[in-house]
């Protein structure tokens, strides 16, 4: 029931990271943590909604309606700040600036040009953070063309992904294990891997836990931001102890932030697991409010992550009174970026929702929607799901 509010905070994670950075970690941490979810709910629903034969078209369907809409509102926006001030723009983020070749414009609308092989990103994004979708869109495509929630096929490529990241830490590649297609990958295959054995794992666990699943979730979460937060404190550690000009721990010891970055993968892998048993039931009133609030923060998150590098622009322009790393001018800008978000979520997503429940069911798009109620927990997709 919790996963709506783990998705939410991660995204608060990636915004504080950008607005506030201090160390090089918390963000890219949050952003695996998001390729876990994806990894874990859209092996789910390939196996679960899209075993069909006619399954890999209305997946492909459902992910394009779930992922475009929003995301062009925000570029969109962001193409507005952008002409409104240019300058401006790319000095809150260079990625806020025009693109500069014809397949740069592609890539704003078809979001897959945004990550380049074999590791680097397009510098010119209007939404900065957007490479990370083109990652999750290619595993989107591994996982409903080839893995298909097989257990050995699951398990092969787990393992490839653990040899993966074993090359990148040595080799010391930080880039490649978050600006790349097959870095992240092992993050994807975890969530996958999680998919196999949740079913019983969560059984036993509510067994086991009789009752206390919501401590254990807040527990597993409050592990999880530890480790996240740790790398702010070795940051300072770095700089005032050791004397060091850099916080960037791989400038002190090659592939140290490459293995800071996979070593979160089971304390986010708990962490989900934890929000996703707890609690199982919603038979009460205050139940039944807390799902809906998680399934709203749940929501909230993916425009949350699109849109708040354009939004501090805009608020720069808006209040020239502070300054670009004013501390005011850039709460103000999550301010405004969650009101944003609250408006895409009821103007675009919830009525998205409604063709892409028929889809699911497989019904023909200019057929009255069937009442279906929301899909749980579970069941639910999600992209950053993007980061």
């Amino acid at each position: 029931m919790y996963q709506g509010f783990l998705r939410l905070l991660l995204s608060l994670i990636v915004v504080v990271y950008h607005f506030f950075k201090t160390s090089p970690m918390p963000g890219p941490i949050a952003v695996m943590a998001f390729f876990l979810v994806s990894g874990f709910l859209i092996s789910r629903v390939v196996v679960k909604t899209y075993s069909t034969s006619d399954g890999l078209k209305r997946f492909a369907v459902n992910r394009i309606l779930r992922l475009w809409p929003t995301y062009l509102v925000i570029i969109f926006f962001s193409a507005a700040v952008i002409a409104i001030d240019p300058a401006g723009a790319s000095r809150v983020n260079a990625a806020l600036s025009w693109p500069q070749s014809v397949g740069g414009w592609a890539a704003q609308f078809f979001i897959v040009g945004l990550t380049l092989f074999p590791m680097d990103i397009y510098p010119h994004r209007f939404a900065p953070p957007a490479f990370s979708l083109a990652i999750e869109l290619f595993h989107y495509a591994l996982i409903a063309v080839v893995i298909r929630g097989d257990a050995m096929r699951t398990y092969v490529w787990l393992g490839v992904g653990i040899l993966i990241a074993a090359y990148i830490v040595i080799a010391g590649l930080y880039g490649a294990a978050y600006y790349s297609y097959f870095g992240p990958t092992i993050a994807f295959a975890a969530g996958a891997a999680l998919h196999l054995g949740y079913d019983k794992w969560r059984d036993k666990a509510r067994r086991w836990l009789a009752g206390r699943e919501s401590l254990f979730a807040a527990a597993a979460v409050f592990c999880f931001l530890i480790y996240v937060f740790a790398q702010e404190i070795a940051a300072v550690f770095i700089i005032v102890v050791l004397g060091k000009a850099s916080s960037f721990a791989g400038d002190i010891l090659p592939g140290a932030n490459a293995l800071i970055l996979y070593g979160s993968i089971p304390f986010a892998c708990l962490a989900f697991f934890a929000c996703m048993i707890a609690p199982h039931r919603s038979d009460t009133a205050p139940r039944r409010f807390v799902s809906k609030f998680s399934d709203l923060s749940g929501d909230l998150s993916y425009p949350l992550f699109l849109v708040h590098w354009p939004m501090l622009a805009l608020t720069a322009k808006l209040a020239p009174w502070w300054g670009v790393y004013d501390w005011r001018l850039r709460v103000l800008a999550i301010v405004l970026s969650i009101v944003f978000s609250l408006a895409v979520v009821y103007s675009i997503e919830k009525p998205m929702e409604k063709i892409r429940n028929r889809v699911r069911r497989g019904e023909p798009a200019g057929q009255p929607a069937a009442s279906a109620p929301r899909p749980t927990p579970a069941m639910a997709e999600s992209p950053q799901s993007g980061a």
